[in-house]
């Protein structure tokens, strides 16, 4: 007997903190996460998450010879990771799981997805919306391989023809595939068949032929505690009867996802720059300028140094693959500019102009917004004003579209045209930037401070919003061996001092050491920092705001409060909506790179510790991950780590954006496709957790597409829930790919801090899943009335027919057959059944009927389903009337 690994039996001592929430809510598939597995399975299986993590992963060595990641390329995998564990959400649609022998409909299904991705690629200069395709396209192909007996039957290579429209054989509708369970109910795990087949799921649009000539169930305690089946969704066999392929099934999973993408990348028209921002391979340049009247004095200084931003990044790691420049004036804020290439960028920083207003505050929100919308995730805003925002109520939109796309906002501030504007305070805070208010002077340091808080590996080290009150505060920060360069800027104060681990203070002239001296505070830098305990001093009075950050590779990179979504007794844990609740506790996971020994704690915007966290590190697949029950406090925080970097040094990370706990929730639908030319619907529900309120309701886009919501007050009670319908229709012009982001916010007309919001990526799709109409159907019975009264069954036809705009062959199956009285009916003769089907599946009725009654009436009822999913029904009438003159 082997002797117990201490680390594994210390780490399952401690997963009992998140035993019940891991094994309450299991999942379809593959299951969706990591964290899935830890205790429902084994740490070493299989998900969505690590099949796609190591596909993309393997392919960007492959493609770009980039064999370790980028902040924005783990950013670009998680986002096609949540779209991945996202479909598992919709488990109506078999044929999106490859459920219930939906060959034909599952490659289709894939078919119209890879050219969704492609056209995307070619349409959008934001990776997100194909990256989102990706993620869901590749659920489902993982699937046919979890699910389907392709494994089984000895297959070792991926099968291409369901990814490029080949032909495909599988077993019949009368065909048996699995033999019947000699001991229970229904048919077994063990395989009759040596066509294709796959396991059907109950509740799915796909159901078992009716008579069952012995189809396979997808099986696992989960669709009973007897069910046997053919799902390989994990090692456990609990969960999934074949187990035992569960590993031969990951491997081609992972194969598979792989020669699909390459599939995509040799289409032809498909660039390696489109190919590059699928991969998250970008570094977004985002710039929002006042152009009105009062900027005409710093007007060509702040464009100048604007350009200057850019040509120090041509030809270096730096350089930008993307560029937005979103002007903003009043009355009007026009679509932000994007570039793929910075010569058109400089020429449109180079064609603006200061003219118009008139009044001070201006429409600033309004132009971040036009810029945050059209820039890649994970990056830098900067904005540039000389006013305060006249549309501070889009703040909130502002906010929760910063936040779902991870963008740190940094605003300078010039001059004092009116007071300095609180919103400003507000986004930059909560996304971990910095604001700076300058004077018209100082407009020539811009590209100074680009140059420093832009980086490609930017790690945040410590976040601080204070107040001085003429009494000194210092701050220590470890540097870490890993960091390359470490930064600290100072907003509030002047007064601030430095000091390395050995005590000596940083000044100008020293070795690696950039110093950016300003009115309102200080940036300092320094190049291959000493490793150790750093500390900064800051003295004065007022509200002053602290950011250390530096260059590395070790990075606390993701932290998501999680919930169950899903059909009940079949959940999936998925990220949150919007902001979390306050109260509440959540399963939270996290994800740190390159440290260990870690520990987890909330700290308040002033660097106050509120509680640290029990979470628990995973192994296998998730050992770069930790998990555990958080309860959210009641105040707004920031998530920190910190251990040992690998040379033993301690380290210390935090998430730049601030988490703001609300006790209002909106929560958004999973978003349908948009066709131009038609109306969608979106429905968000909103919810009062805290007291008794009246909420605003706000609605934006950034591409026209909005058409109305309703309603945009809402009076909510405790717990009180509404629902918010939002309209959306494509521009006659949109281009197949096209996306817009939609943002939905709610917040309390007496206390405006009380806000929360979601934004989602919404995109136009064309394809069987863009579908909306249903068939049509009708069905005709014969006879319609049975005569005479004999008590015999009498065989009865039925002629369908069935139509789709789109589906050649929509799905008919029978529903029901049921009557209007008891089969043993007083006076009826008492002779049963009255309903049967035979072998062949012909309908067979009894003409009977109750004796004191007036007719019998067998209702027969059909559905017809099309590939997108869309349901209509149609019923007919079989009679026995109580005599022949009825």
């Amino acid at each position: 007997m082997k002797r117990s690994n201490c680390k594994t039996w210390a780490w399952l001592i401690a997963s009992a903190v998140v035993a019940t929430s891991l094994l309450t809510a299991p999942a379809l598939a593959f299951w969706p996460w990591d964290y899935r597995v830890i205790l429902g399975s084994s740490p070493f299986d299989e998900t969505h998450q690590s099949i796609t993590t190591k596909s993309m992963k393997s392919l960007a060595d492959e493609f770009f010879g980039i064999s370790t990641l980028t902040k924005s390329m783990k950013d670009a995998i998680d986002e096609t990771v949540e779209a991945n564990a996202a479909v598992d959400e919709n488990q109506i649609n078999g044929f999106w799981h490859f459920d219930g022998e939906s060959f034909e409909n599952g490659r289709n299904r894939l078919v119209q997805l890879k050219s969704q991705i492609i056209s995307q690629l070619q349409a959008s200069t934001d990776g997100s919306a194909a990256r989102r395709s990706l993620g869901a396209a590749l659920h489902t192909l993982q699937d046919f391989y979890s699910h389907s007996n392709w494994v089984e039957l000895g297959n070792s290579t991926p099968n291409t023809n369901i990814t490029k429209g080949g032909a495909l054989s599988f077993a019949s509708s009368s065909e048996r595939t699995c033999k019947d369970n000699l001991i229970f109910s229904g048919t077994s795990g063990v395989l009759v068949t040596s066509r294709l087949t796959s396991g059907y799921y109950g509740g799915e649009i796909e159901v078992k032929p009716a008579p069952d000539p012995g189809k396979c169930n997808h099986g696992g305690i989960l669709e009973g505690l007897f069910t046997d089946g053919i799902n390989k969704d994990v090692s456990n066999a609990t969960f999934a009867p074949h187990s035992f392929y569960h590993y031969s099934a990951g491997q081609l999973a992972q194969e598979a996802s792989k020669q699909f993408i390459r599939d995509i990348k040799n289409t032809p028209g498909v660039t390696p720059a489109q190919m590059k921002r699928l991969f998250g391979i970008e570094l977004t340049l985002s710039i929002a300028i006042d152009t009105t009247g009062s900027m005409g004095p710093i007007i060509e200084s702040v464009k100048n140094q604007a350009i200057a931003i850019v040509d120090a990044r041509i030809g270096t790691p730096l350089e930008p693959t993307k560029y937005v420049l979103a002007p903003f004036n009043d009355p009007s804020v026009p679509t932000a500019m994007v570039f793929d290439e910075p010569n058109g960028f400089k020429a449109a920083i180079s064609s603006l102009s200061a003219s118009g207003g008139g009044d001070c505050p201006e429409l600033a929100v309004g132009g971040m917004l036009q810029a945050l919308a059209s820039s890649g995730r994970g990056g830098d805003l900067f904005m540039f004003t000389d006013a305060s925002a006249k549309d501070t109520a889009n703040v909130g939109s502002a906010l929760a579209l910063a936040e779902e796309k991870k963008i740190t906002v940094h605003t300078s501030l010039f001059g004092s045209c009116s007071p300095v504007d609180p919103a400003y305070i507000r986004l930059t805070s909560a996304t971990g930037g910095e604001f700076f208010m300058l004077s018209f002077a100082e407009a020539g340091n811009v590209a100074k401070l680009a140059d420093l808080l832009v980086r490609p590996n930017k790690v945040n080290l410590l976040i601080v919003d204070d107040v001085l009150v003429g009494a000194e505060k210092t701050f220590s920060v470890a540097v870490d061996s890993t960091l390359t360069r470490v930064t600290f800027v100072v907003s509030g104060t002047s007064n601030v001092v430095i000091k390395r681990p050995d005590s000596s203070i940083v000044a100008p002239g020293g070795p690696g050491v950039t110093i950016v001296p300003l009115s309102s505070g200080q940036l300092v830098s320094v190049d291959a920092p000493t490793t150790g305990a750093w500390t900064i001093t800051v003295n004065g009075s007022g509200v002053f705001a602290l950011r250390a950050s530096g260059e590395s590779l070790l990075d606390l990179d993701s932290f998501l409060f999680l919930e169950p979504k899903g059909r009940p007794g079949h959940q999936g844990d998925f990220p949150i909506s919007g902001r979390p609740i306050s109260g509440r506790s959540y399963l939270a996971s996290a994800r740190l790179t390159g440290g260990s020994g870690s520990q987890f704690a909330l700290r308040t915007g002033a660097g106050a510790l509120i509680r640290t966290l029990t979470m628990v590190q995973g192994l296998g697949n998730a050992n770069d991950s930790y998990f555990g029950q958080v309860a959210v406090p009641g105040t707004a925080f920031n998530v920190y780590a910190s251990g040992t970097d690998p040379s033993g040094h301690p380290f210390q990370r935090v998430r730049a954006i601030s988490v703001q706990p609300q006790p209002i929730q909106v929560v958004a639908p999973v978003p349908p496709g948009l066709r131009v030319g038609a109306d969608s619907v979106l429905e968000f529900k909103v919810k009062n957790f805290g007291p008794a309120g009246t909420f605003q309701i706000r609605a934006t886009d950034n591409r026209g597409y909005l058409k109305s919501f309703s309603p945009n007050i809402v009076p909510l009670a405790t717990n009180e829930e509404a629902v918010v319908s939002v309209t959306l229709r494509p521009l006659n012009n949109a281009p197949t790919g096209d996306s817009t982001f939609l943002t939905v916010t709610a917040e309390n007309l007496a206390d405006r801090s009380i806000i929360n919001g979601v934004s989602i990526p919404v995109i136009v799709e064309e394809g069987f899943d863009a579908d909306r109409e249903p068939p049509k159907l009708a069905i005709v019975a014969t006879p319609s009335i049975l005569w005479p009264v004999n008590h015999k069954m009498i065989p009865v036809s039925i002629e369908i027919s069935v139509s789709d705009n789109r589906d050649p062959s929509p799905i008919v199956i029978l529903d029901s057959i049921t009557s209007n009285e008891n089969q043993d009916a007083l006076g009826d003769g008492h002779t049963s059944p009255d309903i049967q089907m035979d072998g062949s599946g012909k309908i067979l009725l009894r003409a009977e009927r109750s004796g004191p009654g007036s007719d019998r009436v067998y209702t027969i009822t059909y559905s017809a389903r099309d590939k997108s999913g869309n349901l209509s029904n149609a019923s007919t009438r079989v009679r026995v009337p109580h005599d022949r003159g009825n």
